[in-house]
């Protein structure tokens, strides 16, 4: 199958959409190395949903720098897939209706950007779901279908919240703190 950067313009970028492409293969993506570097550059989105890829194809998304959000429900992507390959620059992934489980969940802590994880009707349970919250910048997650407790949710729910009013009370302390000096710098101006 050739693969051709279709017209797809967002604001944040290009969007290689090859969804529903029953004919892909993993091997298709190495044809990125054909485009220019300026061409992969541009490329933030991919959505690879409803076709055969496996999580092979993840070696082909290293070769965009640039890579915001990955789409792959409904992917052959399985539980052992080498999410420590995707770029780091992933915000928002998507594994709804694959194989993706606990194993090797850990490693989406190395996403230092990852802020959004759909895992719909996947394999994860409570236990994935507390290596989940364990990622820093994840702030979204969708789990419906997946076979996880309530008391797990609300967890990693608290997990969220408490990083984030983490963050809101260290900005709050050092907006404090400048304006504070702001105000003595003032003082021992004549």
């Amino acid at each position: 199958m050739s693969i051709e950067l279709r017209d797809y313009v967002s604001n944040s970028g290009t969007a290689l959409v090859l969804h529903g492409e029953r004919e892909l293969v993993n091997a298709d993506l190495g044809q990125l190395r054909d485009f220019w570097e300026k061409q992969r550059a541009a490329i933030t989105t991919v959505v690879l949903s409803d076709t055969h890829i496996t999580s092979e194809c993840f070696r082909h998304l290293t070769l965009l720098p640039n890579l915001i959000a990955l789409y792959a429900g409904g992917t052959q992507v399985k539980e052992h897939a080498p999410f420590g390959m995707l770029p780091k620059t992933i915000e928002i992934l998507n594994f709804d209706r694959t194989d993706v489980g606990d194993r090797h969940i850990l490693k989406l802590r190395n996403l230092p950007c990852l802020r959004l994880l759909s895992l719909r009707q996947t394999l994860i349970t409570d236990n994935g779901l507390h290596l989940l919250g364990a990622i820093p910048s994840l702030r979204e997650y969708y789990l419906d279908g997946a076979i996880v407790s309530d008391y797990a949710k609300q967890r990693l729910e608290n997990a969220i919240k408490l990083d984030s009013l983490s963050f809101a009370k260290a900005l709050d302390f050092f907006l404090s703190a400048f304006q504070i000096g702001a105000r003595q710098l003032i003082r021992l101006t004549p």
